[in-house]
């Protein structure tokens, strides 16, 4: 998904997501090969972000903190990614706007000639106000919901499924991997097994707890 964006040299995404642990794991398995950071805007720290031989995030911090240090980071050497939750909170502040849309260009093309870098700021939703003017420049990627695999995958690591695969796909869907986690640990935990019935509602109040009616 951000593959492309990133050999097209786009400069800069926004995606909508709320499942920041799965997004980052995707994108690395994506880019298995790119230099990534993530930092949480305006002010957190750098940390550079792989994954290790069993799939877990693994985190190494560095110096640099801030916005104005992530683009310099990122614009240092061709061919970085930088993951940035929290943007939304900042992103109509006319200080924040215009460092990104002055740094767009050395993004699309960086020191030297080739692949350019990326910055891909993530959050639940976007509201880019009419007075940004970047408002309509930046592409806006929508994350997909989990698989029905990935949600098999998640519920198998807390019990087995013993045959049930389908039933508890079918009454986690459409669900972030995180929530299905909690509705599925809820529901082990209430009944020692898979109890559809009840992995339902506890869906349900997890959707209405999460404003998501």
């Amino acid at each position: 998904m951000i593959a492309s964006y990133y050999r097209a040299a786009t400069g800069a995404v926004l995606v909508e997501t709320r499942e920041e642990t799965r997004f980052l794991r995707e994108l690395l398995l994506e880019l298995p090969d790119v230099e990534v950071a993530a930092l949480a805007a305006p002010s957190g720290t750098l940390a550079l972000v792989s994954l290790d031989k069993g799939g877990r995030i693994q985190s190494q911090p560095m110096k640099q903190a801030g916005m104005v240090e992530a683009y310099k980071w990122a614009t240092g050497k061709p061919g970085r990614v930088v993951v940035v939750w929290d943007w939304h909170v900042v992103a109509n502040n006319p200080g924040h706007w215009r460092m990104l849309a002055d740094t767009l260009p050395e993004l699309r093309s960086p020191m030297a000639a080739g692949q350019g870098s990326l910055m891909v700021f993530v959050a639940p939703s976007w509201d880019i106000g009419v007075a940004n003017p970047l408002r309509g420049r930046l592409p806006l990627v929508p994350f997909a919901a989990p698989s029905r695999e990935t949600l098999q995958s998640v519920a198998a690591g807390l019990r087995p499924l013993n045959g049930e695969q389908d039933a508890v796909a079918d009454a986690l869907a459409g669900l972030p991997a995180d929530v299905a986690e909690q509705a599925a640990a809820k529901c082990i935990v209430a009944k020692g097994k898979w109890d559809i019935p009840h992995l339902l509602g506890s869906k349900r109040r997890l959707l209405r707890e999460a404003g998501l009616e």
